[in-house]
């Protein structure tokens, strides 16, 4: 008797010691190929992809699902699908005993984890897959919770043809994600599933709809829902006709489908509303710029404080396929014209050059070959810094750059995650001052970002992405830059003077490439930075593609659209930033003898810190016809004035242009000892570069002096040529192959030439 007991104490111990066994050995299946879907920052579906099956299947989870659906699956499926194990033993009893007493299938006995599991393994309804039903549903009750299974079911559930998951279908079926779904929508959706064909809402809508109408008299009848819920519900009608799948943001969809291939659950920084309202501020404007023939453009904006990117329009029409609209204009390498400016600027501010209020020269200059000239081919001789930033100027630009090292301009840009410029460094010159390389407007659209701060952390696409802070400039270089670029008159002002009142206050920038092919706007404030991009995706220029005529009024547009605080809120000053007098005429710390002061920012024990010498203690003939050094000053009969003490290129301006200084006159003539001075500087022809000549064409040479000197001695291959004035072009012509050309003034200082000719 004891050994019938232990009998069948064993068998079901073996039984059950072998179903765990079993379950570890063949785990349970629960991946599917689900479409990529890309979600906004707020879990909306922007972008559902198909599978690679072709089938809309989404992934959802439980608590992503309206409760209505749940509780009316859970009433017409399983009422007892939170109590039982996967198989409802009093269900499987039932449904055996009436289909084996009445001949035929007349009720089943699946489980939701059952059907999950048929979902998981389809198969033939047979005894044998049956019980590996079972199985399966046991195995998915040990391993998830109930909302898990819920969550499979929900992702699996066939709802006709290639869609799949109430995701799918709602989206579908009803235009909305399946969190959003009325009582009517939800036992819809809670039918199809038991027969996913004869209950097409677009092939069947009567026959589906009488199945709903059932149902929700049962709800009705066991009290699951109210009198005015039922009324509402029986008398909602079925849509009209199939929605498409949302296919929002479809260049980021796409760009972030190919980066993240393996991912089914894409999570962007996009907010919906704003990402809505810029591609219809985007659309309606550039259907005005059509006359003038742009077709193209794109906008980013970036969330500073998260350092997110919030909106990505890739372009204005993905679906204008005439003008390329799907290019994404956000990653297509352009010329940056003069967006680069405020970089090369705040560089300068860091490393000591300038501050806003330092005067730069802005004359005729040539950097070994290079000539830059402003838009308008007028120069202003000398221009404080902040104004030649404030309209653009392009010869003081390049100037700064020179003098900054455009190795440290390429440096901070590497900081900046410009990876358009890598490997390309060789191929740059002082031209970058100007757009002379290739950039992506989201690369710039990060740049401007970190001017709110002087910090950059690369804007993140998705969620999960984090990037590390990089020091790019101080706060104080970034805070100065800010300031001056939020001076930049608008290009619609006065005209439409109320729009800009409402403007968020913001730091800007415009640029135009070489050939009127890009138009660029970058604005940022605390909150937000917008880069704007126009053009022609063609490559086509256009005479009226200008930054501040036509992407300067759309940037305007956006602020003012999304950022309906930007006015009250500015950039604050940095501790490190300090004010002082300058001088008007130099931005350099005043000194006794200048007159008028002005207030200039600065940066303690970094800014320039010599006092002006805009003007010069000078000893002059009584006649003041020469000046006398301190080697041949007479012992009486000589004037002492304060002189302008201006720098050559400047001199030589003043001169070509007839504008009057007071200009140090000739050396004393008779004194024999050589002063010291700067040496001429030969600006043509440029050093180190190769002349591609025809024969028996001639060469100019011209050089720059300082203001003492009124003659030159020119040599070539150290051979004497002539003697000319300072201020006097002189003409060669060149022997093929290597020259050497040479130039002394008449205090004995010296500068050289060396140049390649090849004739043709």
């Amino acid at each position: 008797m004891s050994r019938i007991r232990l009998k069948w104490i064993l068998i079901p111990v073996v039984l059950l010691l072998a179903f765990f066994l079993s379950a570890v050995i063949i785990p349970v299946k629960t991946t599917a190929d689900y479409s990529t879907v890309v979600y906004s920052a707020d879990s909306s579906v922007l972008h559902v992809f198909l599978n690679r099956d072709d089938k809309w299947r989404l992934q959802v989870k439980a608590e992503e699902v309206s409760p209505q659906l749940k509780n009316v699956l859970l009433f017409k499926e399983d009422k007892y699908f939170q109590y039982h194990p996967g198989v409802n033993p009093l269900a499987v009893i039932r449904a055996a005993f009436n289909n084996f007493f009445r001949g035929r299938r007349t009720s089943g006995a699946s489980t939701i984890t059952m059907q999950t599991a048929r979902l998981l393994y389809p198969a033939e309804r047979t005894l044998k897959n049956k019980l590996l039903e079972m199985f399966r549903a046991f195995q998915l009750e040990l391993r998830f919770s109930k909302d898990e299974i819920l969550s499979l079911y929900f992702s699996l559930a066939p709802y006709g043809g290639n869609l799949e998951g109430v995701q799918a279908a709602s989206l579908m079926v009803f235009g909305k994600e399946a969190k959003h779904l009325s009582l009517s929508e939800a036992v819809v959706l809670a039918i199809i599933p038991n027969r996913p064909n004869s209950l097409s809402p677009f092939k069947n809508p009567q026959e589906l709809t009488a199945s709903r109408n059932q149902w929700l008299k049962r709800l009705k009848e066991e009290d699951k829902i109210s009198d005015d819920d039922f009324e509402d519900a029986i008398h909602e009608p079925l849509p009209a006709k199939k929605f498409m799948m949302p296919k929002m943001v479809p260049h980021l969809a796409l760009r972030l489908k190919k980066q993240y291939p393996s991912r089914q659950r894409i999570y962007t920084h996009i907010e919906l509303s704003v990402q809505k309202t810029t591609e219809q501020l985007l659309s309606d404007y550039m259907k005005g710029m059509q006359s003038i023939h742009v077709y193209n453009a794109a906008v980013m904006i970036i969330d500073n404080g998260k350092h997110a990117v919030i909106t990505y329009c890739g372009s204005n029409n993905f679906n204008d396929a005439v003008h390329y609209g799907q290019v994404d204009g956000l990653r297509a390498l352009r010329s940056p014209g003069s967006t680069l400016k405020p970089a090369i600027y705040a560089l300068a501010f860091d490393n000591g050059l300038i501050t806003p209020k330092s005067r730069i020269t802005d004359v005729p200059v040539d950097y070994s070959g290079y000539s830059p000239s402003n838009y308008d081919n007028q120069y202003r001789g000398s221009i404080t810094a902040e104004q030649a930033l404030i309209h653009s100027l392009n010869v003081p630009a390049v100037k700064l750059l020179s003098e900054n090292g455009l190795n440290n301009l390429l440096e901070l840009l590497g900081k900046a995650q410009f990876q358009s410029l890598k490997g390309k460094e060789n191929q740059l010159g002082l031209s970058v001052a100007l757009g002379g390389c290739s950039v992506r407007p989201e690369e710039m659209a990060g740049l401007f970002s970190a001017f709110s701060s002087g910090v950059f952390i690369k804007p993140s696409l998705i969620k999960s992405e984090q990037h590390d802070s990089v020091p790019l400039l101080s706060k104080e270089a970034a805070y100065m830059i800010s300031e001056i670029l939020m001076q930049t008159e608008r290009p619609d002002f006065p005209e439409n003077f109320q729009q800009a009142v409402n403007t968020p206050r913001i730091a800007w920038k415009t640029g135009t490439s070489y050939g009127r092919r890009d138009a660029w706007a970058i604005g940022y404030n605390q909150r937000y930075t917008i880069a704007v991009w126009a053009g022609n995706f063609s490559g086509e220029g256009t005479p009226e593609l200008a930054g501040a005529r036509i992407a300067t009024p759309l940037l305007f547009r956006l602020f003012t659209a999304v950022d309906n605080r930007g006015h009250q809120l500015w950039l604050k000053a940095p501790e490190g930033i300090d004010y002082r007098m300058v001088c008007s005429v130099t931005g350099m710390p005043a000194n006794d003898f200048c007159e008028k002061r002005i207030s200039d920012v600065f940066i303690p024990s970094v800014s320039p810190y010599q006092k002006c010498n805009h003007l010069t203690k000078t000893f002059l003939s009584h006649h003041e016809q020469f000046s006398y050094c301190m080697n041949c000053l007479p012992d009486a009969g000589y004037k002492v004035k304060m002189l302008d003490n201006l720098p050559p290129e400047l001199i030589a301006f003043y001169r070509s242009e007839k504008i009057p200084f007071s200009e140090v006159p000739p050396h004393n003539p008779t004194c024999s000892k050589v002063i010291a001075g700067k040496a001429p500087v030969i600006v043509q022809p440029a050093n180190g570069k190769e002349y591609l000549m025809e024969k028996d064409t001639q060469l100019k040479l011209q050089c720059l002096t300082d203001a003492d000197v009124s003659e030159v001695y020119w040599y070539v291959n150290n051979r004497f040529l002539r003697k000319a004035a300072s201020k006097e072009s002189v003409f060669i012509t060149p022997q093929e192959g290597n020259n050497k050309i040479s130039c002394t003034d008449d205090k004995g200082r010296s500068a050289h030439s060396e140049i390649s000719v090849v004739f043709y």
